[in-house]
């Protein structure tokens, strides 16, 4: 992921808040696996990046280990991988997949940020007449309309389908 909530995608570590990478190794010496700069990817290299980041995020939240919960979690994460999606649509998936199978999953919403679906900027979010929220493109990318709440549920849905051979109400984590 990226933004606020970065980390590697390559083993899911923390990626430090520095904008500049620590120490005086010149950079091409700091990129010969002494040093990691990144500010994350939309796609992690590895589901084992993004299970562990779920695990470290779990741990923050919560006391102790639940390993029965991380089991489940790697699953559901290996499981949506197939498609390739951007991690944050695969978060709301196995979220959402966890939350079906019983866990307390709530938590796992202050640890994503959604993109737009189009050009892949931030989102602002502006409540409606409905009381639901729209999220919409802060670069203004499309020539119809700027919400994309219809477009990133989509994604979701088609997601969580395809990796569970189930179809999903569009409430359940959305209606929240």
């Amino acid at each position: 992921m990226k933004g606020a909530h970065k980390f590697s995608p390559s083993n899911g570590a923390e990626l430090s808040r520095d904008r500049h990478y620590p120490g005086t190794l010149p950079l091409r010496e700091a990129l010969d696996g002494s040093g990691e700069l990144s500010n994350g990817k939309l796609v992690s290299d590895t589901s084992t990046a993004l299970a562990r980041y779920f695990k470290r995020m779990h741990q923050r939240r919560h006391d102790g280990e639940d390993a029965g919960l991380y089991r489940a979690a790697a699953l559901a994460i290996a499981r949506l991988r197939q498609s390739d999606p951007w991690d944050c649509w695969l978060w709301y998936a196995a979220a959402e997949r966890l939350h079906r199978k019983g866990h307390d999953v709530e938590w796992m919403l202050d640890h994503v940020e959604a993109r737009c679906p189009r050009c892949r900027s931030r989102l602002q979010y502006e409540p409606s007449a409905t009381g639901y929220v729209h999220a919409m493109c802060a670069s203004s990318c499309g020539a119809d309309s700027n919400d994309r709440t219809i477009e990133i549920v989509d994604r979701i849905l088609e997601l969580y389908a395809a990796g569970f051979d189930e179809e999903i109400d569009e409430v359940s984590l959305f209606d929240r």
